[in-house]
């Protein structure tokens, strides 16, 4: 059922960008309606205005199927733990659920997530990057942004703009960046979700009851 979830995303995402990947396209090789007639007004490219609103809406769907990607993720680990009959892992201060759920499954289960050959720092920024979208808006604006946490933990996270973290470089500094879903980063995360998952069922069917 997860990977059938995972799946959908990934068809969601690859249907409903179609049309702004292929504005993109477009714009870029000067292809109609994008073609431009005459002098321009000014000294900006012409149609830039109608190319970054392509590649505004092709973020706001990658960040909205990364949502749906870490509810997935979510809804395995509670799954996994409601098969089980025990309790859901209470936080301890300080503690995200990911958190939380890591330290459950290490004492109840003795899965040691460490153990499962999957990068967890992608899967904490699939977490922390989810929360930056719901939470970290800036007013009167689309653009979601890292906060103090996710800049400290992952300044190069793979869901950070490219040319916001490539700015900070160059003045040798971690500001938060702008929260940027790539075709390329959405797939890394629902890799790295499924990988986990396959291999979190795999240790609970070695793990002693």
């Amino acid at each position: 059922m997860l990977r059938d979830k995972l799946n959908f995303i990934h068809r969601f995402y690859e249907a409903a960008g179609q049309p702004f990947t292929e504005a993109i396209r477009k714009i870029e090789n000067h292809e109609e309606p994008y073609v431009a007639h005459g002098e321009p007004l000014n000294d900006e490219p012409p149609f830039l205005t109608e190319w970054q609103e392509a590649k505004e809406s092709l973020n706001i769907l990658g960040q909205s199927c990364l949502c749906l990607a870490q509810t997935s993720l979510k809804d395995f680990l509670v799954a996994f733990v409601e098969r089980s009959g025990k309790n859901f892992p209470a936080k301890e201060r300080g503690e995200s659920w990911f958190d939380a759920f890591q330290r459950f499954f290490l004492k109840e289960y003795g899965i040691d997530w460490t153990k499962t050959g999957v990068d967890l720092g992608v899967l904490e920024q699939i977490n922390l990057a989810r929360n930056d979208i719901q939470h970290e808006g800036r007013p009167y604006d689309l653009a979601r942004v890292q906060d103090k946490r996710h800049t400290q933990r992952f300044p190069n996270s793979i869901f950070a703009s490219e040319l916001d973290k490539a700015i900070f470089r160059e003045f040798s500094t971690h500001q938060p960046c702008r929260i940027d879903l790539t075709p390329e980063g959405l797939a890394q995360g629902l890799e790295i979700i499924e990988q986990f998952c396959l291999r979190i069922e795999e240790h609970g069917k070695q793990a002693p009851a």
